[in-house]
């Protein structure tokens, strides 16, 4: 299965694959398509303001 982001046509796994974890016990590692389609949800529900 593949998630796109809508207003840029990238695939989630692609994203996920360019992005490293910075802090915590997974430092170093990349983060799952899961984490990467729930972040991209949650800033478009916000419209990408933290």
């Amino acid at each position: 299965m593949r998630y796109r982001n809508p207003g840029k046509g990238v695939p989630g796994p692609e994203i996920a694959g360019k992005l490293t974890i910075k802090t915590g016990k997974n430092a170093g590692q990349h983060p799952s398509v899961a984490s990467v389609h729930r972040a991209l949800a949650d800033a478009e529900e916000t419209g990408g303001q933290r």
